[in-house]
């Protein structure tokens, strides 16, 4: 969960010795906690090159609230510029390889409509290939009356659920023939299903696992065979 890792370094070295998943497996990048956002493309273009034989997708994660000012690369010329370079790298990467590798950029959920439709259409002007939608939540109104609902950090889990899902179904009106990826707060089969509702291509399980552990799995897929 989170950025909290050894590094590219590390992950590669064990997916070499580990068999290939029969799922798809996706690979979330994201710049160094203390690379200047101004070097960000850096940091980008160096995980796209070491995770791109391992990777069915890769996810540039730009919304990340645990690493300072990361969110800031989802507005403006910041993105723009950003998402030129790894547009850039991605093609040469495919024309050395003979192999493409589709690149997602993951957003958070704390966007207001205006920063949201502009960060979307910044996304679609690049060509990427998915939107990933959404990260941890910065909104901790939820859980104020908790013992630790003060706690610095994203949040995630069920008070994520409806304005992730919120979220999705905005990037799906405006964005129709986009490849969507839903994340945020699917704890049970009718969360996975309301997402899907809401314009999901694809839903991913974060938090859900720690809670239901495989059981959760189990049982979106149940609820999938019987639709």
């Amino acid at each position: 969960m989170g950025f909290n890792n050894l590094g590219i370094d590390a992950l590669t070295a064990r997916l070499a010795t580990t068999p290939k998943p029969r799922a798809l497996l996706g690979i979330n990048l994201g710049k160094n906690k203390d690379t200047p956002n101004e070097a960000a493309l850096d940091d980008y273009r160096i995980g796209l090159q070491k995770a791109w034989a391992h990777a069915d997708y890769l996810a540039i994660n730009i919304s990340s609230p645990n690493t300072a000012g990361l969110r800031d690369l989802q507005h403006g010329a910041a993105l723009r510029d950003l998402l030129a370079g790894i547009k850039a790298e991605q093609q040469r990467l495919a024309d050395e390889t003979a192999r493409r590798v589709p690149v997602v950029v993951k957003i958070a959920p704390d966007l207001d409509d205006a920063a949201l439709y502009a960060t979307l259409d910044t996304i679609a002007e690049a060509n990427m290939d998915g939107i990933i939608a959404t990260n941890t939540t910065l909104d901790k109104s939820a859980v104020a009356s908790h013992r630790y609902g003060g706690e610095q950090g994203g949040l995630s889990g069920a008070p994520l659920t409806a304005a992730s899902t919120a979220i999705v179904k905005k990037i799906r009106a405006h964005l129709p023939q986009m490849a969507l990826i839903a994340a945020g707060g699917v704890m049970r089969a009718a969360d996975m299903q309301a997402k899907l509702d809401a314009g999901a291509d694809l839903v991913q399980i974060y938090s859900g696992l720690i809670y239901r552990g495989p059981q959760l799995v189990r049982d979106c897929l149940r609820h999938l065979d019987q639709a």
